[in-house]
C-alpha cells in the first residue's frame, strides 16, 4: 500500500482492523490482538511485514472455509475487499485472495537489500508461518489443510531465484528435498508439513546469518555453476579468489542500486556502471518523445498491455536509419517467438505488403486507371528491393537458459567493452555485470493463471499469447513492476498528453460539418505538445476519426466524448504514427467500423495479429471492416466519400467527401512533386490518368488537409507554396512540426476540441442535420429499441432540444418526474443522496494590510460525491416513461459541463399514444426498482470486459432484459450436461461451480460474478445447436440470480458486450479449471544454476 492512498481508504482500513481483531475473540488467536492496519501505509519494515502477515492470514482464513470464522464475516470481508481494493487501491477485483497472498508474500521472500534486511524479512516470514500452523490446527478437514499448504508453498518456490547466490548448492539441497517431499500428499500429514516448512525457513535463516557473519571477515564463498565456469573459462579456485576480492572491497554485499528508472508510459530504463548506453524495458509508442538516444530495447513478456503496444520499435528504427543516417542501429532484445512477431510488424511497416497481398486490380473500378504500387515504391525509393530488415535493426534473442550477453562501450575507456548479461526468467528481467547482480529485478507480473499456464507449456508456446487480455496496465510498486487495473477510461497516458496547454472543454457542440485536429505533427517531432497527425471529421453531430493518434481516446473521454459519438474510423496506411491509436478505439467500448481498402486492412490485420498473438477470427470480433474501392463512392454518416491511392512508399489511401454542397479532402502521406511526376511519366512508370489524379484529386475542396515533410516520402513545403493562392488559403497543413515555415500563406491548424474548425453550410441544411442528429440519438437509445418505425417517428416529433449551463440543476430529487432526457453532448452528475456531505472543512487565513492584520475563517462547501456520471448518448428521467403513474424523481442531476439535451414531456407522450397507451408503456417500460437493485451486480460483472467501459444506458438495458430468480440454500441451479439455455449474474448470495466428473471444486462465485456463458449463441452459430453445461452450479446460500434474456436485448452494441464477456468467461474457466491453485499440489522447483555473484 502507498501513503498517498491514506486519506481515501481510512474507512476501509478501520473495517479491516475491526475484522482482523474480531478473530481474537472468536478464535482465540492471540497474535491478532496487536494488529495495526496503519502500519501498512508506511515503508516496508518489520512492523509492516508483521502486520501484513496477520492481514493476509485473516484474508486466507476467510477464503478457506466457514468452519474457521463466522460465515457472515466471510461474506462481509469478501465484499469489502472487492469494493475497496477495486475502487480505491485499483487492485484487480477478481484477484482471488490466495493470489493476493502469493503476490505480497513474494515481496517478503524477494526483498531487495542487504543480508541484514533479508534476515529481518525471513524472520517475520517464520513468525507468519508459525501463526499459520496454529490456524491449521483449527481446521478440521485435511483437504483444506492441503489447500493451505498449496498457498504457502507458492511464494517459497520463488526463492530459487532470490537466494541462489547467497548460499551454496549443498545448503540448497535441503530446501529442494523439502519441496520434493511436500509434493507427495501421502508422505506426511499437513500439520507436520507446515512444521517442516517452518524448519526449512529457519534453516535458510541460519544459513543467511552464518553467511552474514562470514562475509564481514571476507570468508563468504559463493559457488558458480559448472555451466557458467565453462563459459568464462575460469577455474573454481580463480572464481573463489575473485569473489573474495570483491567481498573484501564490499564489507556487506548489496543487492540493489537505483539504476532502473521508471519513465513515462509502462517502460523502464537501466544504465550500466561506467557506461553511457542505456537499455529500455518496454517500448510504448511515444518513446522518442522522451529520449532519442536509447537504441537498446528489451521487449516485455507481453507485447501489448491494455490498449497500447509495448513493442513499438518502428520509429526508433526510422529515427536511427534516416535522421541519424544509420550511425547506429536499434538493438531489440527478445525471445525467438517475439522476434518472429516483431519482424512481421516491421516488414508490413517498412516494406509494405508482399506482392501476393496487393489487390489493386480488384479495388480499382475506374476504366483504364491502373496503379502499380510496387513500381511506384521503387520510383520513390530505388533501393527498396535491395534493403533487408537487418539493415534497419539487430535482434538479440534469449537462449534456452533465458540469457543474452551484449558488449557495451566503456565510458571511462572507449577502447574497452563492458560485458552485460541480461536474464529473462519468465518475464523476470535481471541485469548482471562482472560477477554480481547490480540491479533489482523487474518482474512484469501476469495473472496467476497465465503464469501457471506458462509453467506447464514449452518455451515455443509460452510467448504465443503475449496480450494482457485482462485489461491491465503497469505501474512501479515497491521494487517490482505490478499489474493493476482500471475500468473507466483508457489507461495509456502519452508523454505529452492531449490538452496539455488548454483546460478541459466546458462546452462542446459537435458541428454539422467541421474538423477537430487531434494532432498535426509526425512521429519524429520531439517538440513540446506535438502529436501525430489525426483528426475527427464531424458530420451531422457524429464523428469519423482519421488515423487516431495514441492517447486520443483518453482526451475525448475526459471531455465526455465516448465511442458511440465517434465510432467510425478511416485508416490511411500502416505506419505506426497512423495506426497505433486504432487499437485504443477498437477496445474503447463499442464495436467500431473501419473503412479502408482490402490491401491496407489485411496489412493492418497481420500487424495486429502479430502484436496481440490473437487469431484473425478473434480480432474480427472487435471491429467491422467496410471495404472501400477506388472509383465507387460510399456514404458515411450521410456524406459521400471518394477514395484513391496516394503516392507513398507503402499502400496509402487519400479521400475527399461532399455533403451539403461542401467538400473536405485529405491527401494522407504522399509525395506531391510535379517535376517528379513528369519524369516518371517520361519513364513510363506513371500513366497520364494516374498523374492527372495525383495532381488534382485533393485540391477541389473547401478545406484541403495536406501533409508536408521530407522528400521523397513526403511533400516539401516549397511544393505546396507553389500552388495558386486560392488553393493555398484553403490548405490546412499537417504532418509537420511547428518549426516549418509556411510563409504565412498556409495555415497549420491548432489541436483540440476548443479549436474545432466549423465549415458553414446553408441554413436550409441545418434543419436536415438536426433531424439526422435526433434520429441517430433515437436509434442508439435502448429505451425505444422495441418501437416500430412508425412509433419512433411519432416520438421524434415530440422531442425538444435544450441547452443547460454548467452547474445548473436538470432534475431535482423529490420533484415530479415528468420529463425524459437523452444527452446529446456534455456530461452530467447524478446524486442519489442529494448533496449528502461526507466531509466539511474550515480554513483560517490571515490578511495583512498596511495598518491592520485581519484573521478570517472560511467554511468550505461539503464535498459531494456523485452516484453516477453520465455522458453523451445516455438517458435521464426514465421514470417519466411510466405514463400511467405519477412518480417523483429519485435523484438530483447536475450539469457538470454545458449540456445539450433532447427532452420529452410525459404529458405529450400520454396525449400522442392515448389510444394504445398500455401497448406503448409495455414497449418502453423499465422496471426502475429492479434496475436499481441489480445495477451494482451488473457493473461488477462487466467492468473488466475487453470493451473496457460499460455505461449507465447499457447497464439499464441489460438489467431491463433480465429477471430475478431465487434459489434456496444448497439448491442446484443447473447440472453438468443440462441443456444450456440461460446466463446468470449473481445479485445476492454465493454459488459453487464444480464438476461431478472429477469431484474438484472449480471455483466459488460471489455477487457480481457472471456464469452460464455456454448459453450464448453467436450470430454465426447454428440456431438448432443446443450447447450443454460443462459444470454444475449450486447455491451455497439463499441466492438471487439475474437471468439474462439475450433475445430481449436487441441493441447490437450491448449484444457485443455480452458476447465478449461470455467469451472471456469461457476462456477464464478453462484456464482456472486446468491450472487453479486450489486443486494443484505444490510443484517441485526447477534446478537452479547460481548466477555470477550475489543475486537477490
Amino acid at each position: 500500500m502507498n501513503s498517498k492512498y491514506g486519506d481515501n481508504i481510512i474507512d476501509f482500513l478501520r473495517y479491516l482492523e475491526k475484522f482482523v481483531k474480531s478473530l481474537t475473540k472468536d478464535n482465540k488467536i492471540e497474535e491478532f490482538k496487536t494488529f495495526d492496519i496503519k502500519s501498512l501505509l508506511y515503508p516496508r519494515n518489520k512492523d509492516y511485514f508483521g502486520n501484513l502477515s496477520k492481514f493476509l492470514l485473516a484474508v486466507i482464513s476467510a477464503r478457506i472455509g466457514s468452519n474457521f470464522i463466522n460465515e457472515d464475516d466471510i461474506f462481509e470481508i469478501s465484499e469489502l475487499l472487492k469494493e475497496f481494493l477495486g475502487q480505491e487501491l485499483e487492485h484487480l477485483p477478481y484477484l482471488s485472495y490466495e493470489e493476493l497472498y502469493v503476490e505480497i508474500v513474494e515481496q517478503v521472500g524477494e526483498i531487495n537489500g542487504t543480508v541484514s534486511e533479508i534476515i529481518e524479512a525471513i524472520t517475520v516470514t517464520i513468525d507468519f508461518l508459525d501463526t499459520f500452523e496454529k490456524v491449521s490446527q483449527t481446521i478440521d478437514r485435511s483437504n483444506e489443510k492441503q489447500k493451505l499448504l498449496a498457498y504457502l508453498s507458492a511464494p517459497v518456490n520463488q526463492l530459487d531465484n532470490s537466494v541462489s547466490g547467497v548460499f551454496n548448492e549443498n545448503d540448497y539441497t535441503d530446501i529442494q528435498r523439502f519441496f520434493t517431499e511436500l509434493t507427495n500428499e501421502n508422505n506426511q500429514s499437513p500439520d507436520s508439513n507446515i512444521s517442516i516448512l517452518i524448519n526449512d525457513f529457519q534453516s535458510l535463516l541460519n544459513i543467511l546469518e552464518s553467511q552474514q557473519a562470514s562475509s564481514s571477515s571476507s570468508k563468504m564463498i559463493i559457488n558458480d555453476s559448472p555451466r557458467t565456469q565453462q563459459r568464462n573459462g575460469t577455474t573454481e579456485q580463480q572464481k573463489k579468489q575473485q569473489q573474495q576480492q570483491y567481498l573484501q572491497k564490499n564489507k556487506e554485499p548489496f543487492y540493489s542500486k537505483d539504476k532502473i528508472m521508471q519513465v513515462s508510459g509502462p517502460s523502464y530504463v537501466f544504465t550500466p556502471s561506467d557506461c553511457n548506453v542505456s537499455i529500455q524495458v518496454g517500448i510504448p509508442p511515444d518513446t522518442l518523445k522522451r529520449d532519442q538516444s536509447i537504441c537498446h530495447f528489451i521487449v516485455p513478456h507481453f507485447l501489448i498491455s491494455k490498449d497500447v503496444s509495448l513493442s513499438e520499435v518502428e520509429f526508433p528504427i526510422f529515427y536511427n536509419k534516416f535522421v541519424q543516417k544509420g550511425k547506429t542501429k536499434v538493438v531489440i532484445i527478445c525471445t525467438v517467438e517475439q522476434k518472429q512477431r516483431i519482424e512481421t510488424i516491421l516488414c508490413e511497416s517498412i516494406f509494405g505488403p508482399a506482392p501476393e497481398h496487393i489487390y489493386t486490380d480488384e479495388e480499382i473500378t475506374i476504366p483504364d486507371y491502373k496503379i502499380d504500387l510496387l513500381t511506384e515504391r521503387l520510383a520513390i525509393d530505388p533501393r527498396a528491393n535491395d534493403e533487408k530488415l537487418d539493415s534497419y535493426v539487430i535482434f538479440k534473442t534469449f537462449d534456452t537458459f533465458g540469457v543474452v550477453d551484449i558488449d557495451l562501450p566503456s565510458a571511462s575507456d572507449p577502447t574497452k567493452l563492458i560485458n552485460l548479461r541480461i536474464r529473462n526468467t519468465k518475464g523476470l528481467i535481471s541485469f548482471h555485470e562482472d560477477y554480481h547482480v547490480v540491479q533489482k529485478q523487474l518482474h512484469l507480473k501476469l495473472q496467476e493463471q497465465q503464469q501457471d499456464q506458462q509453467d506447464k507449456s514449452s518455451s515455443s508456446t509460452t510467448d504465443k499469447q503475449m496480450i494482457n487480455t485482462s485489461g491491465n496496465r503497469i505501474i512501479l510498486k515497491n521494487n517490482t513492476v505490478s499489474v493493476i487495473d482500471s475500468t473507466i477510461e483508457s489507461q495509456y497516458v502519452p508523454v505529452l498528453p492531449f490538452g496539455n496547454d488548454h483546460e478541459q472543454v466546458k462546452k462542446f457542440k459537435a458541428p454539422i460539418l467541421g474538423v477537430t485536429f487531434l494532432g498535426v505533427s509526425h512521429g519524429l517531432d520531439f517538440t513540446h505538445c506535438s502529436h501525430t497527425t489525426g483528426f475527427i471529421i464531424w458530420i451531422n453531430g457524429s464523428g469519423v476519426v482519421v488515423d487516431p493518434p495514441v492517447g486520443n481516446t483518453t482526451y475525448l473521454q475526459t471531455n465526455g466524448i465516448y465511442g458511440k459519438t465517434v465510432e467510425h474510423i478511416i485508416l490511411t496506411h500502416c505506419h505506426a504514427d497512423h495506426d497505433s491509436g486504432i487499437l485504443q478505439k477498437i477496445i474503447e467500448r463499442n464495436k467500431v467500423t473501419l473503412y479502408t481498402t482490402k490491401t491496407i486492412n489485411e496489412s493492418y490485420m497481420r500487424k495486429l495479429k502479430a502484436l496481440t498473438g490473437l487469431p484473425e477470427q478473434s480480432l474480427k470480433n472487435y471491429y467491422t471492416w467496410v471495404p472501400v474501392t477506388i472509383g465507387n463512392k460510399i456514404k458515411i454518416l450521410g456524406a459521400e466519400f471518394e477514395f484513391d491511392y496516394s503516392f507513398h512508399v507503402i499502400p496509402t489511401i487519400r479521400f475527399k467527401l461532399e455533403i451539403y454542397n461542401k467538400k473536405i479532402s485529405y491527401s494522407a502521406d504522399t509525395f506531391y512533386d510535379l517535376q517528379k511526376f513528369k519524369q516518371l511519366k517520361d519513364q513510363g512508370v506513371l500513366s497520364k490518368k494516374r498523374i492527372e489524379r495525383l495532381k488534382s484529386f485533393v485540391f477541389d475542396a473547401d478545406m484541403i488537409i495536406h501533409e508536408s515533410g521530407v522528400a521523397p516520402i513526403h511533400t516539401p513545403m516549397a511544393n505546396l507554396l507553389e500552388l495558386p493562392s486560392e488553393i493555398r488559403k484553403k490548405i490546412r497543413v499537417v504532418h509537420c512540426s511547428s518549426s516549418v515555415d509556411t510563409k504565412g500563406e498556409i495555415i497549420r491548424p491548432k489541436e483540440g476540441l476548443e479549436n474545432t474548425e466549423i465549415i458553414k453550410v446553408d441554413r436550409k441544411y441545418k434543419g436536415v442535420a438536426e433531424c439526422i442528429q435526433i434520429q441517430t440519438a433515437l436509434n442508439h437509445c435502448s429505451v425505444f429499441s422495441k418501437l416500430s418505425p412508425a412509433e419512433v417517428q411519432r416520438v421524434f416529433f415530440l422531442c425538444k432540444k435544450i441547452w443547460v449551463k454548467r452547474n445548473d440543476v436538470i432534475i431535482k430529487k423529490g420533484s415530479p418526474s415528468d420529463m425524459f432526457y437523452i444527452i446529446l453532448s456534455g456530461k452530467v452528475l447524478v446524486y442519489e443522496n442529494e448533496y449528502e456531505p461526507i466531509k466539511s472543512t474550515t480554513s483560517v487565513g490571515t490578511v495583512v494590510t498596511d495598518t491592520t492584520t485581519i484573521t478570517t475563517t472560511v467554511k468550505t462547501d461539503a464535498i459531494k460525491i456523485p452516484t453516477i456520471k453520465l455522458c453523451a448518448g445516455e438517458t435521464l428521467g426514465e421514470s417519466a416513461l411510466q405514463l400511467d403513474k405519477n412518480i417523483d424523481a429519485s435523484a438530483t442531476v447536475i450539469a457538470e459541463t454545458d449540456v445539450c439535451l433532447l427532452v420529452w414531456k410525459t404529458m405529450d407522450l400520454r396525449t400522442e399514444f392515448h389510444s394504445n397507451l398500455n401497448t406503448f408503456i409495455s414497449k418502453v417500460h423499465m422496471d426502475l426498482s429492479h434496475i436499481n437493485s441489480c445495477r451494482d451486480a451488473i457493473i461488477r460483472a462487466f467492468q473488466h470486459n475487453i470493451t473496457q467501459h460499460i455505461n449507465k444506458e447499457e447497464v439499464d438495458s441489460i438489467a431491463n432484459g433480465s429477471k430475478d430468480v431465487s434459489f434456496a440454500h444448497h439448491q442446484v441451479i443447473f447440472n453438468e450436461g443440462d441443456t444450456s439455455d440461460s446466463m446468470y449474474i449473481i445479485k445476492q448470495g454465493r454459488v459453487r461451480i464444480h464438476s461431478k466428473k472429477n469431484k474438484n471444486i472449480i471455483r466459488y462465485l460471489n455477487v457480481g460474478d457472471f456464469f452460464g456463458e455456454t448459453a450464448y449463441r453467436r450470430s454465426n452459430e447454428d440456431s438448432n445447436f443446443l450447447p450443454t453445461r460443462s459444470f454444475t452450479a449450486t447455491a451455497i446460500d439463499p441466492t438471487i440470480l439475474l437471468k439474462l434474456d439475450i433475445e430481449s436485448i436487441v441493441n447490437p452494441r450491448i449484444q457485443n458486450i455480452i458476447e465478449q464477456k461470455a467469451k472471456k468467461n469461457a476462456e477464464d474457466n478453462i484456464r482456472y479449471h486446468a491450472y487453479s491453485p486450489k486443486i494443484r499440489t505444490p510443484r517441485t522447483p526447477r534446478k537452479v544454476y547460481p548466477i555470477e555473484g550475489l543475486s537477490i
